[in-house]
């Protein structure tokens, strides 16, 4: 089952979908309202302190940004999906480093 956030946030519907992890571990999304149409990207080393995402590709709208920052930071989170991977990073970087 693919990683689909629906919200009714800014008094209309949003839909963050399509979540990608790529090789060097950008997490891209493609995100939708009646003012957005975009995809957005953030690094997982910005994600694990609380930095910042960007608009990869498309147009963002006003108050759409607290949205998606309601999305990664919020939302993701809850997902069991980027839970076990969460996880499974952390597993990894506690035996990389015991080594």
């Amino acid at each position: 089952m693919a990683i689909e956030i629906r919200s009714n946030e800014g008094n209309y519907k949003t839909r963050a979908y399509d979540f990608k992890l790529a090789g060097d571990l950008y997490l891209l999304f493609k995100f939708e309202s009646p003012k957005s149409d975009c995809e957005i990207a953030i690094a997982y080393d910005e994600y694990v302190d609380g930095g910042e995402w960007y608009v990869n590709d498309g147009d963002l709208g006003g108050q759409d940004d607290e949205i998606v920052n309601d999305v990664v930071f919020n939302g993701l989170p809850m997902t069991p999906e980027f839970t076990e991977f969460e996880t499974a990073v952390n597993a990894a970087v506690r035996k990389f480093n015991k080594s």
